[in-house]
């Protein structure tokens, strides 16, 4: 439970007596209620659960009607098939999966591609940053280049955010768009996305580690259903367990500070403010309570990523909760 840890704990304590003391009694409370009148009058309200429990799967304590958790591939299936691909989505179909979650980039000329890194060097035959090149010359790369069974996958075209919804559409699997930069074009491209197919309200949502982006695609169109995403030490790491994204010390000691306020923030008002229908948590950081916290405040708790059998399991019948898998095997 990384949320109410001691250190995370003991500096909300701390930073609550310094403001006071700092500011004193009537105007600390003065500021509390400007801030909370701000957050009500700027938040989205959220969809109405009829609306997202469909995409999202599970079911909300007060709700009648019953719906069943989902299991969602991760990038497709990773471990199954080469990640963010047509191949990888038909594979997942075939093998049971309800629904598939892939990572969005956006190339030099402004379209979105399927790719998880910002880079092409991890998956593809390719080098460099995916927004230094266009999408043609993307679109000739293979997709398959470093995945383990090569063998099975000689060539498999890294898809165009178009080709990968048409697909899903046709296969009816249901869409986890993971957004993957906080920029305004990302917004403008799903807008346009959704304008273009409008089987994705029923059909997808938008999710995102960057709150302000959830905020601003519901800003711009309230009717997509979208989760907010996060994991335990965002800011400071690339991946969990991985290396420090930063090397100075003063870099260091800000990025652990950024996560607490971003964890803390995220359980206090971020949901509410972005209006968002589910919250995608880590198996590392899920837990009962909070499991409960947030059903409590009508979002859907999808847990990622969860790759032992008697860990879906549990998830999908005892909790109730889908879960996003890197495979269905």
């Amino acid at each position: 439970m990384f949320l109410w840890n001691q250190l995370t704990y003991y500096s909300i304590v701390v930073l609550f007596f310094a403001l006071l003391s700092y500011l004193g009694l009537p105007i600390f409370f003065f500021l509390l209620m400007i801030g909370c009148g701000a957050l009500w009058w700027y938040h989205i309200p959220s969809l109405p659960g009829h609306l997202a429990a469909p995409i999202l799967g599970g079911t909300l304590p007060k709700e009648k009607e019953n719906v069943k958790p989902m299991i969602i591939a991760h990038r497709g299936g990773a471990l199954d098939a080469p990640e963010n691909t047509i191949e990888a989505f038909e594979l997942a179909k075939k093998n049971g999966a309800d629904a598939v979650e892939f990572d969005v980039e956006i190339t030099s000329d402004g379209c979105p591609v399927l790719m998880h890194d910002d880079t092409l060097d991890r998956t593809t035959d390719g080098t460099g940053f995916v927004r230094d090149h266009a999408y043609e010359q993307i679109s000739k790369l293979n997709a398959a280049a470093k995945y383990k069974n090569r063998e099975l996958y000689p060539y498999v075209k890294v898809p165009s955010l178009d080709e990968a919804v048409r697909k899903c559409l046709e296969l009816k699997l249901k869409m986890f768009i993971d957004c993957k930069k906080s920029s305004a074009q990302t917004v403008v491209v799903l807008r346009q996305l959704f304008d273009k197919y409008p089987a994705l309200y029923k059909e997808a949502v938008v999710c995102s580690f960057f709150p302000n982006v959830i905020y601003r695609v519901r800003q711009a169109d309230p009717k997509i259903v979208t989760a907010l995403i996060h994991r335990h030490q965002f800011i400071t790491k690339v991946e969990m367990d991985a290396e420090d994204r930063w090397t100075p010390v003063w870099q260091r000691i800000a990025s652990r500070v950024g996560d607490v306020i971003l964890e803390v923030a995220h359980y206090v008002f971020l949901w509410y403010l972005c209006g968002t229908s589910g919250f995608l948590m880590n198996r590392d950081s899920y837990s009962g309570i909070f499991h409960t916290f947030w059903l409590k405040r009508g979002l859907r708790v999808v847990v990622w990523t969860v790759n032992d059998a008697y860990e879906k399991e549990y998830l999908l019948k005892s909790r109730g909760c889908s879960v996003i898998t890197d495979t269905l095997l």
